[in-house]
């Protein structure tokens, strides 16, 4: 498991970052078609309170939910074939947390409901905003030390940033992996960094 004190350590990293790059990004994390935006069973208070529905899974075959997850433009229905109405939130236990905590994937048009379009998101501020969403795009893997760069994100993924973060986190046993896409293809985020100075062999084939 990750060190609690390396995960600070690299989330702290991360908000630095994003401070840095992220304003010049027309992108934008919050699009729900684009990006999967997951929720913690302990994080559903605010979305709650919106008024949005939560589906148990229950409601739905392993097949149909597969798929949507597959490609979330896509209508997901119910066992009685009734189509999900959007927005809500689909329980998805095809993607347990480290904690073993039951995932739901918000199903949305395209933002995230608490995105607004003039002022961003409308829980920015909240303690209770997603951990997806603190995280974002820098997230703690299951391996020991290992981060993994979100591929949607294209400015974590400038050879630049990948750079700062060898020079911030030196140690031989800091692994940052880019997945390309769920679970398909994992390779190192250190191709392309300088051995000389990083003093390392960077693997730059993918893994299996």
């Amino acid at each position: 498991m990750i060190s609690k004190e390396k995960a600070f350590q690299v989330a702290e990293w991360t908000l630095k970052k994003a401070k840095e790059y992220c304003p010049q990004c027309k992108d934008t994390c919050c699009n729900g078609t684009k990006h999967v935006i997951y929720i913690n069973e302990n994080e559903l208070e605010p979305f709650v309170e919106k008024g949005m529905p939560i589906y148990p899974i229950d409601n739905f075959w392993l097949t149909d939910l597969r798929s949507w997850m597959i490609d979330l433009h896509t209508p997901l229905l119910t066992k009685e074939r009734k189509e999900v109405p959007k927005p809500s939130l689909i329980e998805t236990r095809l993607h347990m947390d480290l904690y073993e905590r039951k995932n739901f994937t918000l199903n949305v048009d395209k933002y995230c409901p608490f995105y607004e379009q003039k002022s961003g998101c409308a829980i920015h501020e909240d303690e209770r905003r997603p951990l997806v969403c603190k995280e974002y795009p820098v997230f703690n893997a299951r391996e020991d030390n290992t981060f993994v760069i979100a591929p949607s994100c294209r400015l974590f993924n400038q050879q630049k940033v990948r750079e700062d973060f060898r020079r911030t986190f030196p140690e031989p046993d800091s692994r940052l992996i880019i997945v390309k896409k769920r679970g398909e293809a994992i390779r190192s985020a250190e191709g392309g960094l300088n051995r000389l100075e990083y003093g390392r062999d960077v693997p730059e084939k993918e893994e299996d």
